[in-house]
């Protein structure tokens, strides 16, 4: 007898668990083939072992398992906890295409500090589709690490103006740049979308178009960062830290 499946919104502060990707199936979780490997062959979960699972969306499962194939293990739900250490504010990045290594680095570190949406500039060397595919997977696998609910969309890399016709309306935009002001009161934000340039920073004209879609800038302090740098700062400094 299976039990009653719970449900629980913004849940209080949750210590770090090992998290399992997979897909829901109604009130069935399927792990993920890699994933189902680890689980069974390494962690040696067995049948009855409650484990922790994520699909990507933002809801945190708890499963019990009743297949233990390690190539397809599976479960019945029976808790969910939406918005699973999500920040309270959604998150969209705007950034600048760094060096092949260094653009991961970024992809890693902001799936770690809250980011929903990662739209990559297009520079000088334009990233190809096996570039985004690895960038999915760093952020997936990211998201499992520091235990967060929601793995990051990357869209494929774009000119600035081609990324701003895209976006949503509403929200608070800000831009990196020198003799902006600082961070406004975050505490009534629902969404954020900021905007790092390249390593040299916004041309004259990207700001003009940044400013005619509603950005105002703000300062990241007296030495130009990188553009991995520049991200980090500015996300930990809207998440609080400092």
């Amino acid at each position: 007898m299976t039990e009653p499946i719970t449900h629980k919104d913004a849940p209080e502060r949750i210590r770090p668990v090992t998290l399992f990707f997979g897909a829901c199936r109604l009130d069935r979780f399927v792990l993920s083939p890699e994933d189902s490997h680890h689980a069974v062959r390494v962690l040696r979960r067995r049948i009855g072992d409650r484990v922790w699972c994520i699909d990507g969306s933002g809801t945190a499962c708890e499963v019990v398992l009743d297949t233990v194939d390690p190539r397809a293990a599976a479960g019945e739900i029976v808790a969910r906890h939406r918005q699973f250490n999500e920040p309270a504010w959604r998150i969209e990045l705007l950034c600048g295409t760094a060096q092949p290594a260094r653009m991961d680095w970024v992809v890693e570190k902001a799936t770690e500090l809250g980011v929903h949406e990662i739209r990559p500039l297009q520079g000088t060397l334009l990233p190809g589709p096996g570039r985004v595919r690895r960038w999915s997977r760093i952020a997936r696998g990211a998201a499992k690490q520091c235990c967060r609910g929601c793995v990051p969309a990357i869209c494929p890399p774009a000119g600035l103006d081609l990324h701003l016709a895209e976006l949503a309306p509403g929200g608070l935009r800000l831009y990196a740049e020198f003799g902006g002001r600082p961070l406004p009161d975050r505490s009534s934000l629902s969404r954020v979308v900021l905007a790092v340039g390249h390593d040299s920073g916004f041309t004259d004209a990207e700001v003009h178009s940044l400013e005619a879609a509603g950005f105002a800038a703000v300062d990241l302090g007296v030495r130009r960062l990188r553009t991995e740098t520049a991200v980090v700062t500015l996300l930990a400094r809207l998440s609080g830290g400092v």
